[in-house]
């Protein structure tokens, strides 16, 4: 639906650099999630924003699939009893990123005058994060997710 209302909205400004769909999925290559029902979903968002690329390329309009790691959502704090102030209490959630990251990631894409280098490829937030030197709340650079196997 955001696609349906937002594309002609972009269109009617005319040309110019700044025009940014990002649709927000998992990436990990081609590798297999291990749930057939969320890959599916998963890899059709990569493959709706690589199709709009190309739909919306010469309108100036860069479409970017990008793919957040482990985030510190409220139900993974309390699946693990904990919150947001002492979750680095909590071993295994040492390699979680927070909500914001993702949040650093879609800003450096927006301020990116040659984002449409970018458009319809999937980008990982962590790899961005080393691109345009941004950290997570906490200073840290996260790494990429990746599937272990």
């Amino acid at each position: 639906m955001t696609n349906y209302y937002a594309i002609p909205l972009m269109r009617s400004e005319g040309a110019g650099a700044g025009k940014l769909i990002v649709h927000t999925t998992f990436w990990d290559e081609y590798k297999y999630t291990g749930n057939f029902y969320y890959d599916l979903s998963k890899n059709a968002l990569v493959r709706m924003a690589y199709g709009l690329s190309l739909e919306l390329a010469a309108d100036g309009i860069a479409v970017i699939p990008l793919s957040p790691g482990w985030m510190r959502t409220e139900l993974v704090l309390d699946s693990f009893g904990t919150d947001e102030e002492h979750w680095q209490e909590e071993e295994g959630l040492s390699t979680t990123e927070s909500t914001a990251y993702i949040g650093r990631a879609v800003a450096a894409l927006a301020a990116d005058p040659e984002v449409i280098s970018m458009t319809g490829t999937p980008q990982k937030v962590g790899e961005l994060a080393r691109k345009y030197g941004f950290t997570d709340m906490d200073g840290r650079q996260v790494p990429p997710f990746v599937i272990s196997g």
